[in-house]
């Protein structure tokens, strides 16, 4: 269920992004506007998820081994740290 509203909200979002049927040009101003927009809001909510994960160290609700810790976290690196590599400058090619 919650797989499906993550959807809803993407298409949504989507929706939202570009009209339907319409395909128009925006201006730097525009981009910009609308990438502060969403992207503080998909911030804010990565950073919820990532705070409520924290309620998961509560040992009189749970119960874990320092390995699951470890991997839960391995995970979160690395999806941002692919995610990061996308917003970095392409370089040209260099033997320097």
């Amino acid at each position: 269920m919650e797989d499906l509203n993550k959807n809803e909200e993407h298409f949504a979002e989507e929706a939202q992004e570009n009209e339907v049927g319409q395909q128009t040009a925006l201006s730097p101003e525009e981009k910009l506007a609308k990438f502060k927009e969403i992207g503080a809001r998909r911030v804010s909510k990565a950073c919820k998820a990532i705070r409520i994960l924290g309620n998961l160290s509560n040992r009189n609700s749970y119960a874990y081994e320092q390995i699951y810790v470890d991997k839960m976290f391995e995970a979160i690196e690395a999806a941002l740290a692919e995610t990061k590599v996308k917003f970095q400058e392409e370089k040209d090619f260099s033997f320097d």
